[in-house]
């Protein structure tokens, strides 16, 4: 004999309750960065991720980490006329001691001046170029401090190499999650190039690309981004192409906002391109050269 289940029961919506509801919702709808996108683009060195970033939205602004990394062909253009503003903190000296000093110091107090002067309001992109060698910045500023930069950081093994021991390797993460939380939070859209390394999917058993950083990083870096795309050359014709999916590339990208508006065998390396198939506004901000 079944047992005759009970009706569920309903509490009438309190006054308050739907007044809470009502702040949440308006709340959200007031979010003032909806149509804002970011992006964790990877790729191998040399595929074409700097060049890519002619393509954006206009002005982008660069900070360059990378050596030479602003040299590509197709921004030498854009960088003439004022499209593509770049600075560079390309020559840290990863092994001097001096905590006041370093790269990243001058990129932090370069960027809050940008912030005061609420630059990035006027910017259609900001770019971080790249997340491998901003790491080794970041990586070194905490060795700087806590007074353990010493020349024998160059010997062979891993921690040393980065001079990194493993109880830093958190301090390393809140630092880094904490610059994710704020570029991901400005009014413009944003890019993080980084590179990428071969390892194994630990459910599946197959060899995929990952992000390249040292620590619990990269696994925990990926999922702050609505987009995870990894660049590469494909075909006889060598294509250049953004993969976003798992499954075409042997490549764990994503995309939160596109579903299955992506071709899963590439889309041409195009960011407009992009952000028109996932609805996005594609139009440049007036220029900065005024």
């Amino acid at each position: 004999m079944e047992m005759a289940t009970k009706p569920p029961v309903v509490t009438p919506l309190s006054v308050n309750a739907s007044a809470e509801a009502r702040k949440i919702f308006e709340a959200y709808q007031q979010n003032p960065t909806p149509d804002t996108f970011n992006l964790l683009l990877l790729g191998h060195s040399g595929c074409g991720k700097t060049s890519l970033l002619s393509t954006a939205k206009k002005p982008v602004l660069i900070d360059s980490f990378d050596p030479g990394g602003t040299k590509a062909e197709m921004l030498q253009p854009l960088i003439e006329k004022g499209d593509v503003l770049v600075r560079t903190f390309e020559d840290d000296d990863l092994l001097s001691s001096d905590p006041q000093k370093g790269a990243l110091v001058r990129w932090r107090d370069a960027y809050n001046a940008s912030l005061n002067a609420k630059l990035f309001d006027q910017v259609g992109t900001y770019v971080i170029d790249s997340a491998s060698t901003f790491v080794d910045c970041l990586s070194s500023q905490i060795l700087r401090k806590e007074g353990r930069m010493i020349p024998d950081m160059t010997a062979a093994s891993s921690d040393k190499l980065h001079g990194l021991r493993r109880q830093d390797y958190d301090t390393f993460y809140r630092m880094f999650r904490n610059f994710l939380g704020k570029w991901l939070a400005l009014p413009c859209d944003f890019i993080l190039t980084g590179h990428v390394s071969k390892d194994v999917n630990e459910v599946t058993g197959a060899l995929v690309k990952r992000f390249l950083v040292i620590g619990q990083s990269a696994e925990k870096v990926p999922p702050l981004f609505d987009e995870v795309w990894f660049l590469d050359v494909v075909g006889e014709k060598q294509e250049r192409k953004l993969i976003t999916s798992f499954d075409s590339r042997k490549f764990e990208g994503k995309s939160r906002r596109a579903g299955t508006k992506f071709d899963p065998k590439g889309e041409p390396a195009d960011l407009k391109h992009m952000l028109k198939l996932m609805g996005l506004p594609t139009d440049d901000k007036p220029s900065l050269m005024v």
